[in-house]
Order: structure tokens, then sequence, then C-alpha cells
């Protein structure tokens, strides 16, 4: 288990993030809302460590405090926007995925990624700024899968798809659940995100203001009227 206890983020004096608390169980989807600012972003930093914070962060057990403590642990995140090396070809970015594998191990992990999105296969000489963005998509939760992750931390990775492409990526995700992997998944497409959800998690302004069973929430309308506001309605995939 994956868990975040009383962690909190500072940009200089500003507290970005407040005594945030976060569980992810393998198999299982913690969703986390909120509006632009929320705090969203920095609480995926600070559980993969590459923020600063005060708090706790665990995986089975253990305490994790960097980046490369969590990687070891299973720990592998998509930040927003995907993080791809849009200069370099498909390849060589699953490649850079399985770092710190022993070669035989990166090779079998890449090749059981592109069995699972087998169109990834079919671009690997190509640079990834030559695809559209749902390819960049598939290509970025390749690059997921190759890191061979206990927890996967995804940040937005439905931004600026089409209909078309959010399902294919929703159906992905859904099979890496299967597979046992425990998601933390940072969405602002509210109607999807409450269809995988096992757990939820609502920041506003850095703080929690809800976290526990989704039903619990109400359905995706009543979800964004009480928490997030009117005005975000045209993100979150909800009509007003």
């Amino acid at each position: 288990m994956l868990e975040a206890k009383d962690v909190s983020v500072f940009y200089g004096a500003i507290r970005a993030v407040s005594d945030v608390d976060v569980t992810v169980v393998p198999g299982e989807v913690t969703v986390m809302l909120g509006a632009n600012g929320a705090g969203k972003t920095s609480t995926l930093g600070a559980v993969s460590g590459v923020l600063a914070h005060s708090g706790t962060v665990t995986v089975d057990g253990e305490p994790v405090a960097n980046p490369g403590e969590a990687r070891r642990r299973g720990v592998v995140q998509v930040v927003q926007g995907r993080g791809l090396f849009r200069g370099l070809t498909v390849e060589q970015n699953l490649r850079l995925g399985a770092y710190g594998q022993s070669r035989r191990v990166a090779r079998q992990a890449i090749g059981e990624a592109v069995d699972h999105i087998p169109e990834v296969g079919q671009w690997m000489g190509r640079k990834v700024a030559s695809l559209s963005g749902g390819q960049q998509a598939l290509v970025a939760l390749a690059r997921l899968m190759a890191g061979r992750p206990k927890y996967a931390l995804l940040d937005e990775p439905t931004l600026s798809l089409a209909p078309v492409a959010v399902d294919r990526l929703y159906r992905e995700l859904k099979g890496l659940v299967a597979q046992g992997v425990g998601l933390l998944l940072v969405e602002q497409y509210v109607p999807r995100a409450m269809s995988l959800a096992d757990r939820l998690v609502v920041l506003e302004r850095g703080r929690t203001i809800y976290s526990g069973d989704p039903q619990g929430a109400g359905g995706a309308e009543d979800l964004v009227a009480a928490y997030l506001g009117s005005p975000a309605t045209a993100h979150l995939g909800v009509q007003s």
C-alpha cells in the first residue's frame, strides 16, 4: 500500500498543500479532484518524492523521501503533459521508462508494454513530436508500463484528448488495475474518473475537503456543484 500522511508542500512562504492524506491500494484506483490550483499536482510531486515536503510517504510500509527511493519501490509517475521527450523516438522514450532495470529485464518490460498496446510497436522509430496527441498518450502509458509500476501516478492523462482517445486510454488504465497496479489518478474529467474510483480525495486550496467512498460524494454533477464550483463544469465533462 502507498500511503501519504500529513503531507504539506511549500513554495517559499506559500503553503500549496496542507496536511493531506492519500492512500493507494494495489489493484484499486484513488481519484484526486479539485479545481485548478487546488494542490493536486503538488501532492503528486510530494508522493513521488520530486517535491520537498513535510509529513510521511511510505510504500508497502517503507518510508520514501526522494524520487530514486520511490522508483525502486515501484512508484512511477506520468506528469501533466505526459513528459515525453519529443525529440527522441518512441523506442528511446520506452527505454528511458525502463531505466534502472537490467538490459534483459528492460527488453522484456518494453516487449510486454508493446504487447499491451500494439500500435506503439508500429511507431518505435518515429520521433514523438510526429505523433498525434492521442498517440502520444498511448506512448506515455507504454513508457509507464515499461517501468513495471506497482503504483502509478497520473496527472490529467486525458488533457487535450479527443473522446475516442479518452475511451482508449481508460480501457488501458482498467487493464493496469486488473493486473494489480494501484492508481493515483488526478483528473479534470469527473464522470470518467468517477467511473474508475475506489477512493476519492477532493482538494480545495491545498486542503482536503472530502476523502472517502466516491458514493458518499454523490454523482458527478453533484460533486462538481458541491466541491468544484459551476465555472469548472466546462472542463469537467459535466454540462451546466
